[in-house]
C-alpha cells in the first residue's frame, strides 16, 4: 500500500503554527521563532517523515535577481501588453524576467514551476492554468519563493494576486443594452475554453445575469469552434442564426475574445450590416483600434498595462519585504470607451 506523502499542511495541523512559520523553519530561517516552536516543528517533521521536494532541498544560498513569469499563452494581444509592463517594472529594480509558457495546460504549468525553482528564481508571477492553489502554495512555502497570481482570480488564494473584475463589466454591458431598449443580449464565445480562462468567467457572469432576469440563456449563447490555424470555422453559421433572432426582436451581442471579434467584424462588413441599426455589438478592446472601426460599438477597455505594472510592483514589494505576511489583492476595473479607467 502506498503511503500518502506528508505535506506542509500536515505539519501545520500537528503543530498549530502557521504555514509561514513552517516555511521559515524548512528554509533555515529561525530568527523569528522561539526555541519551543522550533522544536515542535522539528518533532512533527520527524513524526510525519516529511521530506521536501528535491528542488526544495537545494539550499537557496543567494539571490539571483531573477523572477519567473509563467503565462498561460503568448498568442493574444492581451499577453503582449501585460508581459511588457511586468518586465518594465522588474527592470526598474534590476530584476531579470525568465519567461515560461504554461499553455493553459496544468502539466506544462507544473513543469514551468519546477524549472523556475531549479533556476533559483527569487519570485514567480503566475498566470494560473490549473487553479490548483494548494499545489501553488506547497511550491511557494517549500522553496521560500513567493508566487503572485496575475490575470485570473482564484477565490481561495490567500497570498498576493492582481486581476481585472471581468464579471462586473459584463453585467454593466448588459445593463447598458437593456437601458438602450434591446430585448435580448446574446453572447459569442470561443468553444472549449479553459475553466480558468477569463472567457469562461465572462460566460458565467453572462449566464448568471440572464437567469436573474428570467431568461433562458441557451438560445442566446453562440459558442464558436476554432481550428488549429485560429479560424472560427462555424462563425458564419452562428452569425446567421443570431441575425434571425435580431430580425424578430431588437437584439445585441457581447463578443468575448479579441480574435473572435476581429473575425466577426470582417463578416459584418462583408454582409453590409449596420450597428446599431441591425443589432447592438459589444467587444473587448486590446489595442484601442475599435474606435477606428465603428464608434457605435460598445467598447470594453481592460487596463492590461496597469495589470502588468501592478503585478511587477507588488512582486518587488514582496521581495523587498522578505516575507509572505500582509498579502495584497489588487482588483482593477475595466471600463467603456470614453470613461476613466484603471489603465
Amino acid at each position: 500500500m502506498t503511503t500518502k506523502k506528508a505535506t506542509i499542511s500536515d505539519i501545520v495541523r500537528l503543530t498549530g503554527v502557521s504555514k509561514t512559520t513552517v516555511s521559515r523553519f524548512l528554509n533555515g530561517r529561525y530568527e523569528f521563532m522561539s526555541e519551543e516552536t522550533r522544536q515542535r516543528i522539528e518533532q512533527a517533521v520527524s513524526e510525519l517523515n516529511y521530506h521536501p521536494s528535491a528542488a526544495a532541498q537545494s539550499l537557496r544560498s543567494r539571490h539571483t535577481r531573477m523572477v519567473g513569469i509563467i503565462l498561460s499563452g503568448f498568442g493574444g494581444q492581451d499577453f503582449t501588453q501585460e508581459l511588457s509592463a511586468i518586465c518594465s517594472e522588474l527592470d526598474k529594480k534590476g530584476y531579470t524576467p525568465i519567461i515560461f509558457q504554461g499553455s493553459d495546460d496544468p502539466e506544462k504549468e507544473r513543469e514551468a514551476l519546477a524549472r523556475c525553482i531549479s533556476q533559483n528564481v527569487d519570485g514567480i508571477i503566475l498566470h494560473p492554468a490549473s487553479g490548483d492553489h494548494a499545489y501553488y502554495e506547497q511550491v511557494m512555502l517549500e522553496n521560500d519563493t513567493p508566487i503572485l497570481l496575475v490575470g485570473r482570480n482564484i477565490a481561495d488564494w490567500p497570498y498576493d494576486r492582481v486581476y481585472i473584475d471581468q464579471p462586473a463589466i459584463v453585467r454593466r454591458a448588459m445593463d447598458r443594452f437593456r437601458e438602450q431598449g434591446f430585448r435580448n443580449v446574446a453572447l459569442f464565445s470561443p468553444h472549449g475554453s479553459s475553466p480558468m480562462s477569463n472567457i469562461h468567467v465572462r460566460r458565467n457572469a453572462w449566464t448568471g445575469y440572464q437567469k436573474e432576469q428570467g431568461v433562458s440563456p441557451e438560445a442566446l449563447l453562440f459558442e464558436v469552434a476554432r481550428n488549429n490555424a485560429g479560424i472560427y470555422t462555424d462563425l458564419g453559421e452562428s452569425l446567421d442564426a443570431f441575425l434571425e433572432l435580431a430580425r424578430r426582436e431588437r437584439t445585441a451581442c457581447i463578443v468575448s475574445g479579441t480574435d473572435l471579434l476581429t473575425q466577426l467584424l470582417s463578416l459584418i462588413q462583408k454582409k453590409g450590416l449596420r450597428i446599431p441599426e441591425d443589432f447592438g455589438l459589444c467587444g473587448f478592446n486590446a489595442w484601442n483600434w475599435l474606435e477606428l472601426v465603428n464608434p457605435e460599438i460598445l467598447i470594453i477597455n481592460r487596463p492590461l498595462s496597469r495589470l502588468g505594472q501592478e503585478s511587477g510592483r507588488l512582486m518587488l514589494e514582496r521581495l523587498e519585504k522578505g516575507s509572505l505576511e500582509d498579502p495584497k489583492t489588487v482588483i482593477l476595473k475595466a471600463s467603456f470607451s470614453g470613461e476613466n479607467s484603471d489603465g
